[in-house]
């Protein structure tokens, strides 16, 4: 998801040093009793307040993923529409399988580690590592909690 542009509005010109005052659009939901889009609001909210703050979301991950999801696609095309028929080519079959079972696999555990619960993951940034920015919001609940830790925190 990208970052929505956000007209700054500048103060009134005084003696005083003038200040700029950003007019942030209210959060809206269509319906409140949805838990996941009552979320995924907050979510967007939590995401433009730390990369507003100088953070860059980290892309690396987005990128492999990508790439890794591509190359399964393409075993997998290549198994349905490669050249000649099913019962000579069991084997080139055979292995296209197997290569997208492991490209899947790869690209599953790759996400579990780089950013399990987190929906952003930031560069280092100030003498920081990076944050994992999580959130969580039971089922049937309104408590909404939000974890900032360090990148390289393992716990989340």
């Amino acid at each position: 998801m990208g970052r929505a542009k956000v007209p700054k509005v500048k103060g009134t010109a005084s003696a005083a040093a003038p200040e700029e005052k950003e007019d942030r659009e209210p959060v809206r939901v269509k319906n409140l009793y949805e838990a996941g889009a009552l979320k995924g609001a907050l979510d967007d909210v939590a995401r433009e307040v730390v990369l507003d703050a100088g953070y860059e979301e980290d892309v690396f991950i987005t990128n492999t993923k990508i790439i890794l999801g591509v190359a399964a696609i393409s075993a997998a095309l290549y198994a349905q529409f490669g050249p000649g028929k099913f019962p000579s080519t069991w084997w080139t079959v055979f292995g296209c399988v197997v290569a997208y079972l492991i490209l899947t696999l790869a690209m599953n555990l790759f996400t579990s580690k780089m950013e399990g619960d987190a929906f952003l993951v930031t560069r280092p940034f100030r003498g920081c590592k990076g944050l994992r920015v999580c959130s969580r919001l039971p089922r049937y609940s309104d408590q909404y909690s939000l974890a900032l830790v360090d990148r390289s925190d393992p716990s989340l």
